[in-house]
């Protein structure tokens, strides 16, 4: 099923085979129900295959993306803007997804979800962006979180920076698991 789903959702240049498996490995192992977040799903086919993952497997784990649908460059000007009828084609036939409209580190944004099984976080690839990821997300995580792109460095500063424990690095997945870093508090800045 899962080399299927691969298959299906592939998004060359995007995310690889390798780091499809891998969530969808992970999402098998999830002892907990909460919600599956991704934070920025562009055209959402990683998210439609977590939900057909998740409905196959008849798992109660809801997907949540959350996205502006706009992409800033280092200077907050946008440079691109992903299609949102894309993403809502490629979920619409699953009914345990849903998508969140703004920006991970709005109040209003992380207020709406208290506890996730697993943390896909894909958005905004700047330091202070993963940082604030961190700092507003990590906390919710029940078991596993996925830092996508760890290759770009602000991407590894911000998880050095935070004292994270990498567990493994696949492709450009860094996973983390909570319980190895279950006294580790994330707002406290490392050295």
């Amino acid at each position: 099923m899962i080399e299927e789903l691969i298959k299906k959702w592939s998004n060359p240049g995007y995310t690889t085979a390798n780091e499809h498996r891998l969530i969808l490995n992970l999402i098998d192992k999830l002892k907990t129900s909460y919600p599956i977040v991704e934070i920025g799903t562009w055209e959402g086919r990683t998210t439609a295959m977590m939900a057909e993952f998740c409905s196959l497997k008849s798992l109660e784990n809801k997907i949540i993306g959350i996205d502006t649908f706009q992409v800033f460059d280092y200077y907050g000007e946008i440079k691109l803007a992903p299609d949102k009828t894309i993403t809502e084609k490629n979920i619409l036939p699953f009914s345990n997804v849903s998508l969140i409209e703004g920006f991970s580190n709005d109040e209003k944004v992380i207020k709406q979800i208290d506890k996730v099984s697993l943390l896909f976080i894909d958005g905004n690839h700047s330091y202070s962006a993963v940082q604030s990821d961190i700092t507003n997300w990590f906390p919710k995580v029940q078991e596993y979180c996925l830092f996508h792109d760890y290759n770009l460095p602000d991407i590894s500063a911000a998880i050095r920076k935070s004292g994270l424990k990498i567990d493994k690095i696949i492709d450009t997945i860094a996973v983390i698991k909570k319980d190895e870093n279950i006294n580790n508090n994330p707002n406290k800045e490392k050295k």
